[in-house]
C-alpha cells in the first residue's frame, strides 16, 4: 500500500506513517518499502534523525539476514539520497557485524549485499568525496567478513 503514493506525500507524514507501521505485522517490509519512496522526497529536516532511529531500531533486531539485507539495501539508496555519509558507514557497519553472525554466506545474501554495494557505487559516481570517505572504508570493503 505504501508503494501507491508518491514519496512527496508520504515524507509530510513520515513519522505517523512510522507510528502505523510500528503496529503491523509486516513492519519490515513496509519500512522497506517507505525507504524506497522517502528516497524521492526526504522526511521533514526535524524528522530525518527521528525517522532514521525509529526504523533502524526495528530493523537491525530482524533475526532472518534476508530480510534484513533487503532492507538495509533500500535504507542505503534512502541514505546516500538525503543523508551524511556518517550515517552510511554506520549502516555499513550495522552490516558487517549481521553478516559476521549469519550461520552461512548464501548466495541470496551475496546478492542483497550486491545490492547495498551498488548503490553506495552508483552515488560514489556522482558524490565524489564517497570516494575518500565511504569506498576505502573497512565497513564497505567488507574486510571482516572473508
Amino acid at each position: 500500500m505504501v508503494t501507491a503514493f508518491p514519496g512527496k506525500l508520504l515524507a509530510k507524514h513520515t513519522m505517523a506513517l512510522v507510528q502505523l507501521i510500528r503496529q503491523t505485522n509486516h513492519k519490515e517490509e513496509l519500512f522497506r518499502c517507505l525507504s524506497l519512496k522517502l528516497v524521492e522526497a526526504p522526511p521533514p529536516a526535524h524528522d530525518k534523525l527521528v525517522f532514521l532511529n525509529e526504523v533502524w531500531s526495528t530493523i537491525t533486531r530482524l533475526d532472518d539476514v534476508h530480510a534484513y539485507l533487503r532492507c538495509a539495501a533500500a535504507f542505503v539508496a534512502l541514505l546516500v539520497a538525503h543523508y551524511s555519509s556518517r550515517e552510511v558507514v554506520i549502516l555499513l557497519k550495522d552490516v558487517v557485524r549481521h553478516l559476521n553472525a549469519a550461520d552461512a554466506m548464501d548466495a541470496a545474501l551475496f546478492v542483497s549485499l550486491e545490492s547495498v554495494m551498488e548503490v553506495i557505487i552508483m552515488e560514489a559516481r556522482r558524490q565524489s568525496h564517497y570516494f575518500t570517505t565511504i569506498v576505502p572504508s573497512s565497513e564497505f570493503l567488507v574486510r571482516r567478513l572473508f
